[in-house]
């Protein structure tokens, strides 16, 4: 059986204990008190400062507000025309759909497309998307040639179109061949001014995309000749081992197989000739003609 008084306590220190012990209570309570009332005037002192902060700055807020939405009205106003407006600009992932996978996205093609293109997480899979929405995009393409009307354009805007009849009819090879036909005959016309070779026009395009420092023309110029210079990877030769499985103008002049021409590169074949088309009617309608 437990004792009732394990420490042999008298009944004087018992007291004594229940004294202590009721005292350190009372303390402790207070103490709580005194932090919940200390808590709550340094959350009123905080609010109050801040509030102060708000209204002193709430004139230059709404200045604040119509800068950053002017802001995003020019960059909107930059977007090519086939761009949703709802794009997040991701400068980075562009530039890499244009210049690693080669694929062109500005003109061509339509809003939903070039969404479908952004959302996609792979090269792969933006292949894919090219693989599905073919037909829709040589549509958009038809259309968006008719904003090439330059005269030096000469006949590329009508043999793209007749690369786009070709693809239309089932002629994928043909549809690459010419519309890479095209697409080299503009860059010569307008990139060959460093010297001859394939070398020089690529070290021309890319001194034209670099100085494209205005937003604009950075977003309408210099994106959309990114492709051009994946268009233009360089490869002498040495057999299909070594040649290029994406869109390549050497590959498709020089080493024609039914494993580099087909409806896949067709497809891009005519989006970089028809975004060509548009792209260098904006440089020589803005600089005057090469």
């Amino acid at each position: 059986m437990t004792p009732s008084n394990p420490f042999d306590l008298t009944p004087e220190q018992r007291r004594q204990i229940e004294q202590a012990t009721a005292a350190i209570s009372s303390l402790a309570a207070d103490a709580v008190d005194r932090a919940f009332e200390a808590d709550s005037k340094i959350s009123e002192t905080t609010y109050s400062i801040a509030e102060s902060y708000r209204r002193s700055l709430e004139p230059a807020m709404e200045g604040l507000r119509e800068a950053a939405r002017n802001a995003h009205q020019q960059i909107l106003a930059a977007y090519p025309p086939n761009w949703p407006a709802t794009l997040t600009l991701d400068l980075h992932l562009i530039d890499e759909i244009g210049t690693v996978d080669g694929i062109p996205i500005v003109y061509v093609p339509r809003a939903e497309i070039v969404e479908e293109l952004i959302v996609a997480t792979t090269s792969q899979k933006r292949f894919e998307v090219i693989d599905a929405r073919g037909d829709d995009i040589v549509e958009d393409c038809d259309k968006a040639l008719s904003a090439a009307t330059h005269a030096d354009l000469n006949d590329g805007p009508d043999l793209t179109m007749a690369a786009i009849k070709a693809y239309r009819d089932g002629h994928y090879e043909a549809a690459q061949t010419l519309a890479v036909a095209v697409c080299d005959t503009y860059l010569k016309a307008e990139f060959e001014r460093n010297g001859r070779g394939y070398g020089k026009i690529t070290e021309s395009i890319e001194a034209e995309i670099d100085e494209r420092e205005v937003f604009y023309d950075a977003l309408r110029i210099a994106l959309p000749l990114g492709p051009a210079i994946r268009f233009l990877e360089r490869w002498q030769g040495g057999g299909a081992t070594n040649a290029p499985n994406q869109l390549n103008r050497h590959v498709t002049s020089h080493f024609a197989t039914r494993d580099h021409l087909h409806r896949r590169n067709a497809t891009i074949a005519i989006m970089l000739a028809s975004s060509l088309s548009v792209t260098l009617n904006v440089i020589w309608n803005t600089s005057g003609t090469p």
